[in-house]
């Protein structure tokens, strides 16, 4: 049965993330849309939204209608009266598993993505796929194949235990391994791409005389916390992973010996606590850049309409309202910054990027949704 000191700690994590759940779902509706790259964002919160509502649910609801306690149990399907509760217990805990890793493969994405146009660009000026007729990968389209990848494997070890091929310990193994090889792909997707986005700001930054330190600093920042996750993450499933072989190679069984009850209790309660953490981080960040961009917005505004209206035409532009929007380091780009973007094709390009195609090129990505954490969009440099 669940010990007191897991029952407090279920009634605390639930309410973690069920206070995250409030925000991410407010998150959703506020910036909710269909339309365009804005979409990106709507999927940005709603992953968030989904990975929250599922932990709140697991740590809700009470543990005598589920696995009883942390310990693994060689719970067979269609044996007993809690294999039910094991089964259910189990899927939860992976789909919240996959939608917290979406919000991660979804940034490498677009990361990705913006990174081979940059180099297309700087190789081509025109593109490989403009006379072939073929349209190239999007970003969401990498995304939803390795979240179908995903869903796959997840979705063979719940027939697998269905079938009786193996029963809830080995379940808990399988999907130990699986997160651990995905950790690891994170990490290092992260830390490939975030490296090369930080040069490509820093080159920015050089040709058009201004400085992205704020930026690159907001990357690497949440980077290091990435890694930092990432790697913990990795440290408690191989653990996990080595205790059940170790119990299965001594007794033929996985299931954990009492002694090791609070050490194993330990160990699952710090893989949801560094949950809480990256979540809470991620909405942190969006947040204040939101707040960020409102106020540049508004004062970048201000200054246009002192330079192109006068009298009555510019009383009026002052008076009007700004429309709330979402994070800009999750916006797609605007008609506005396309033409503002265009204006800035004449620009002279240092030996480092040759052409100024390139640098339109670039600067067409560089307001591409997730293409960095807490950055203003790069056309407000090529200015």
């Amino acid at each position: 049965m669940e010990t007191h000191q897991e029952f407090v700690h279920d009634a605390i994590l639930a309410v973690a993330f069920g206070i995250l759940t409030l925000v991410s779902g407010y998150r959703s509706y506020l910036y909710f849309t269909l339309k365009g790259s804005g979409k990106v964002v709507t999927l940005f919160y709603v992953l968030i939204f989904t990975t929250s509502f599922v932990r709140c649910i697991w740590f809700g609801i009470p543990s005598i209608y589920m696995e009883g306690n942390y310990l693994p149990k060689g719970t067979v399907a269609f044996k007993g009266s809690h294999w039910k509760g094991v089964f259910v217990s189990e899927v939860l805990l992976a789909i919240g598993t996959i939608s917290l890793y979406a919000v991660f493969i979804l940034l490498i994405s677009f990361w990705a993505n913006m990174l081979n146009k940059v180099e297309e660009s700087e190789n081509s000026p025109i593109s490989s796929y403009e006379g072939s007729g073929r349209k190239p990968r999007g970003p969401l389209e990498t995304f939803c194949m390795v979240i179908l990848a995903l869903l796959v494997m997840e979705t063979l070890n719940i027939v697998l235990f269905l079938c009786r091929v193996y029963n809830a310990e080995v379940m808990i193994l399988y999907d130990s391994a699986l997160f651990s090889v995905v950790s690891l792909t994170c990490l290092y997707g992260i830390s490939f791409f975030s490296y090369r986005i930080r040069i490509i700001l820093q080159t920015l930054g050089y040709i058009n005389a201004k400085s992205t330190k704020q930026q690159v600093q907001r990357i690497l920042a949440i980077t290091l916390a990435a890694n930092i996750f990432f790697l913990l993450r990795v440290v408690v499933e191989v653990c996990i992973v080595i205790t059940l072989i170790i119990h299965f190679l001594s007794s033929k069984s996985m299931v954990v010996d009492e002694e090791l009850h609070s050490l194993w209790s330990k160990c699952i309660l710090s893989k949801h606590w560094l949950e809480v953490g990256i979540i809470a981080l991620e909405l942190v960040v969006s947040s204040s850049v939101s707040s960020s961009q409102s106020s540049d917005g508004g004062a970048s505004e201000s200054r246009s309409s002192r330079r192109h209206a006068s009298g009555p035409e510019k009383q009026r532009r002052s008076n009007k309202p700004r429309e709330p929007t979402a994070p800009d380091v999750y916006l797609p780009m605007t008609p506005q910054n396309e033409e503002r973007t265009a204006s800035h094709t004449n620009v002279d390009i240092e030996n480092d990027i040759a052409t100024a195609d390139v640098h339109t090129r670039l600067s067409a990505t560089e307001n591409t949704p997730l293409l960095t954490t807490g950055t203003k969009n790069f056309s407000n440099y090529s200015s």
